[in-house]
């Protein structure tokens, strides 16, 4: 049986980290790409990457990452980009603020945020040995320290055994404690036939419950997003399959919110199939109470187990401060460009029925996620109007949108994003 073992060339517990394959089974690798794909023969040092040391890192002084992926046009693609195991997982001076609010929402929905199926076991001890092991006290030391078989959490004070635990549900439960990302973990469906959703740590999803998708394909968790079947289905179960190990990609999203709240699992409401359900709120919203929500989405192969991961990065930013820094008119073309790309269809699959009642006088919907560069093509919407404006009432708001897992460059949604429909 192929194990990890987390240590530097030398074996010693390292400052810059390699992750080891052993061989004594020798390698399985049949072709290039997929779970079999990694050639441990010739690359035993560099399954995962190499992981530097910051040195001189402060997280309490350090800023957020800014994103503004606005594009003019939409379309339904991967938009997928290069990066690497030292950029999978961020840290800012919001770190214990979040962890604090993460532990808060593993206590109040521990099933909705954390799950995991039969079969998921060795890609959640692997994900858990990685993490705790190999990346975090490695990559910042100054946060995180090994000592006598426990994984030291320097800022919160909390300790948890470097072993992953027995219970599957406890790893996840620490993961989704201590950093500051979500995560979900695919598998190749029992079939053989696509990739299930097999294990999550989810506390930030936004509109999107996790355990209802939990033992589903990605097939039928995008089955409402139009034109999926036709455009991404089987491009989407090819690139899982070649995806390599030691290969990470990235990608980003945008959509607009309502508040700043960043646990919302179930405010849930979406048009398909000719039908559509929307919340009976009605009301203005303030500008000053609107923010760009962009998640930070990345993905890598885990070498043992042949899983693949999702991490997702949740950043918020005032809607006032993405107008002072000159980015309105980008946001606004990038709310025009909805019907302009391979899928017009999506006006209607993001409500624009509810937005268009809301504009004519008809019912508006407050304190909902707004998907800016999906739901609103027209300039006199929502989000156009507070990105161009310079006053400070809005109407109206519309429902949170659901859309599918990844969608074009500016696909604005919620979680569903990555696992969504």
């Amino acid at each position: 049986m192929r194990r990890v073992i987390y240590s530097d060339r030398s074996g010693r517990t390292p400052h810059s980290l390699h992750l080891l394959i052993d061989e004594e089974d020798g390698p399985t690798a049949v072709e290039k790409g997929g779970i079999n794909g990694y050639n441990y023969s010739q690359n035993p040092l560099t399954a995962l990457g190499h992981v530097e040391q910051l040195v001189g890192f402060d997280w309490k002084t350090t800023e957020p990452l800014k994103h503004r992926p606005f594009k003019p046009k939409y379309h339904l693609t991967m938009a997928l980009q290069k990066t690497d195991v030292n950029n999978l997982i961020v840290m800012d001076k919001n770190y214990l603020d979040r962890i604090t609010l993460r532990r808060k929402a593993i206590a109040e929905y521990p099933s909705t945020v954390v799950g995991h199926l039969d079969g998921s076991r060795a890609a959640v001890e692997e994900l858990y040995g990685f993490l705790f092991d190999a990346l975090l006290p490695v990559r910042w030391p100054q946060m995180f320290q090994r000592s006598n078989g426990q994984f030291n959490n320097l800022v919160t004070g909390h300790s948890l055994p470097i072993s992953c635990p027995e219970s599957s549900t406890e790893a996840l439960n620490h993961i989704g404690s201590n950093l500051d990302e979500d995560f979900l973990v695919l598998l190749p469906s029992d079939d053989g036939d696509g990739y299930t959703l097999k294990a999550f740590a989810t506390c930030f999803a936004s509109g999107f419950d996790a355990s209802e998708k939990l033992g589903l394909k990605l097939r039928d968790i995008h089955g409402p997003v139009p034109k999926y079947m036709n455009i991404l289905n089987k491009s989407m179960d090819r690139y899982f399959s070649a995806l390599e190990v030691g290969k990470f990609k990235r990608r980003l999203n945008w959509t607009v919110v309502t508040n700043d709240k960043l646990v919302t699992p179930f405010e849930i409401t979406h048009f398909h199939d000719g039908k559509h359900t929307s919340a009976d709120h009605t009301g203005g919203v303030e500008v000053e109470n609107t923010y760009q929500r962009t998640e930070m989405q990345s993905l890598f192969r885990l070498p043992q187990s042949g899983a693949i991961v999702f991490t997702i990065k949740t950043y918020m930013y005032p809607i006032q401060e993405v107008k002072d820094e000159g980015y309105g008119e980008e946001m606004a073309a990038a709310i025009e460009g909805l019907q302009t790309g391979n899928v017009p269809e999506m006006f209607f699959y993001k409500r624009g029925p509810i937005w268009g009642e809301g504009r004519d006088g008809g019912p508006n919907v407050t304190n909902q996620q707004l998907a800016v560069s999906n739901d609103m093509d027209d300039p006199e919407s929502f989000v156009h109007r507070a990105a161009t404006s310079k006053g400070n009432k809005i109407l109206p708001t519309l429902p949170a949108p659901r859309a599918g897992f990844l969608g074009g460059e500016s696909f604005a949604s919620d979680r569903s994003h990555l696992l969504q429909a």
